[in-house]
């Protein structure tokens, strides 16, 4: 069902358990290896979502491609110290979610992917609290900001295609960071 929004639960519990453990692995992952995987994901991300014409494959009460998204999702941003937006979102597009739709239950999933991160890396890192003060601040400005426009402004096909592009300039600035 194209309209029916993805599952919170699922996203949530997969997350809560994958987060923490891709964030204590990342000790022993090397950094290159993980970020040319996320590289990789992402321009792929990108032009399946400019160029993709799939049709819906997964209906709600199909949960196993959730638990599936947010263990890997889980896993990916803990070790890169990321919340997994940028990784979810176009997954479950993918699947045939309406992109307003993902992004609402995305942004509910997400504080949970954070903040089990967060936990995880203060036990074995030092943190910058005023620059976490800062980036927090960001965070829920920008987050309100979005929303706005988001559900204001967008299409969802728009929204898809701005999220491609997004994507693809992150890619982009990984891989100049990476050379």
């Amino acid at each position: 069902m194209k309209n029916t929004p993805p599952g919170r639960c699922p996203l949530v519990l997969s997350v809560l358990v994958a987060t923490p453990v891709g964030a204590w692995s990342s000790q022993f992952v090397a950094r290159e290896a993980i970020e040319l995987l996320l590289i990789v994901f992402l321009i792929i991300a990108a032009l399946l979502l400019l160029f993709s014409r799939r049709t819906t494959f997964v209906t709600f009460t199909q949960t196993w491609p959730l638990y599936l998204i947010g263990g890997g999702v889980g896993v990916i941003s803990g070790m890169i110290g990321v919340g997994g937006g940028a990784l979810m979102m176009p997954a479950l597009i993918l699947l045939g979610y309406d992109a307003k739709k993902a992004a609402r239950a995305i942004s509910f999933v997400i504080p949970f992917s954070s903040a089990g991160a967060f936990l995880t890396y203060l036990s074995f890192t030092t943190m910058n609290w005023p620059l976490l003060a800062v980036v927090a601040l960001a965070a829920i400005l920008g987050g309100y900001l979005g929303e706005r426009i988001m559900n204001n402004q967008l299409k969802a096909a728009q929204l898809k295609k701005l999220i491609a592009v997004i994507l693809l300039l992150l890619a982009n600035k990984m891989i100049w960071n990476f050379v």
